[in-house]
């Protein structure tokens, strides 16, 4: 996201805490709206696959550890 942010000129962290908050997104311009949800939906997936990643490797690491040697 901070990469999106630094990208462009019109947007900042603030436009992001507005854009989550319904009473305050229809004070944001319309023309920085797509860029915003964009930045958001592509912070978001990448969230969620470093989760799905995360989640994954701890179910290999569990299905290997037959007698508990990886807990201290």
């Amino acid at each position: 996201m901070a990469q999106g942010v630094a990208g462009n000129h019109k947007l900042n962290a603030d436009m992001f805490n507005a854009l989550i908050d319904p009473n305050k997104a229809s004070e944001l311009s319309a023309s920085v709206l797509p860029s915003l949800r964009h930045i958001l939906y592509t912070g978001i997936h990448g969230l969620y696959w470093c989760t799905v990643i995360t989640v994954i490797l701890a179910l290999i690491a569990n299905y290997f550890d037959h007698d508990g040697q990886l807990t201290a």
